[in-house]
This record gives structure tokens, sequence and C-alpha cells, in this order.
């Protein structure tokens, strides 16, 4: 399996993924996490971008996901000109999620982070992660369209009876997924 499919394995997931970066994340590294949903970085994280220096094309899903996480003129300092950027820069320029003070913390976050997802409705999250990162690629009468049929999915679940139960309840919901 090369890092092309992990890469968008991970994209196409129907769950939400979270990625915790501690030091360099070169290249395809980087790629790999940036193909996640939340991305969480520390004070010793660096994304850099060597292709330049090899005389390699971008490869691992950069060309894809840079532009629509940077900006195309960023994208393309990335990788034509090698520009890295800190974890705390990962964060402004819209490639990470959060930024923590530690990298223990980083960890600890990543596992509440994928604990809350978790315990989240699973199968709606996967539809609205489906929905928004096929935003670039679809005009909105599509996308509409689309919610439209991913809303009529999530209203058949059970998730959303639980949902729905708790919220009346006044306690926190416990779905299954379903």
């Amino acid at each position: 399996i090369g890092v092309q499919t992990l890469v968008r394995e991970l994209w196409e997931l129907d769950k939400p993924t979270v990625a915790a970066v501690h030091g360099a994340a070169v290249g395809p590294g980087a790629h790999l996490a940036l193909a996640c949903d939340f991305v969480l970085v520390g004070p010793d994280t660096r994304f850099l971008w060597s292709f330049h220096k090899w005389g390699l094309v971008v490869d691992a899903g950069g060309a894809y996901l840079l532009p629509r996480l940077v900006g195309l003129p960023r994208a393309k300092a990335m990788v034509m000109l090698g520009e890295g950027c800190s974890g705390a820069e990962a964060v402004d320029l819209g490639l990470a999620y959060r930024a923590l003070d530690t990298t223990d913390a980083v960890g600890a976050e990543a596992d509440a982070l994928a604990v809350r997802l978790a315990a989240g409705p699973t199968r709606s999250l996967g539809l609205s992660k489906k929905l928004l990162n096929a935003s670039f690629e679809t005009d909105l009468a599509t996308a509409l369209e689309l919610e439209g049929a991913y809303q009529s999915l999530a209203t058949a679940s059970a998730d959303l009876v639980e949902g729905m139960t708790a919220f009346r309840e006044k306690r926190a919901a416990d779905f299954r997924g379903r």
C-alpha cells in the first residue's frame, strides 16, 4: 500500500480522523497528517516540503490538499520554494486545527478529541465530512441536493432518535453510529 492510497483512505474514510503531529512532518508525512480532519500540533512541530531540492514533483496528495488548505499562492511557495512552517503557524495558515503548548498535551488532546468524536453520531459526522470534502468540486445546486439526500439518511437513523430523546430528557446522548 503506497502513501497515495493511505492519503486517499484518510480523506475518504466515513469517520472523522485525528492527527497528532510531533516533530518534523516532511512532504508525504505532512500530507498524511493533512488528510486527517483534525490536525493537532505542538511547539516542536514543523511542516516542511523538500521536493524542489530533490528534483521531485509534489506527491502523496499534496497538490490536492495544500491549495485547498492554504490557497494556491502559499501552496506554490511551500512546494516550489520549500517554505515550511511551525505548528503555531500551521494553525494560522489553515493546515492545523489547534496548537498545544507541550508535546504531551498534543497526545492527550488527540486522545480526548478521538474519544469525543467516537462518542458522537459517527454516521452523520461521516456524511458531513463527505459533504465538506466535496465542496470544492461541487456547485451549489449539487451541494444542496447532496445535503438533502444525506439529511434524509440522518433523519432515518437511530442516532437522531437518541439525540432528540437525550435533548428532551436533558442528558448526554448515547450515540451508536446507526
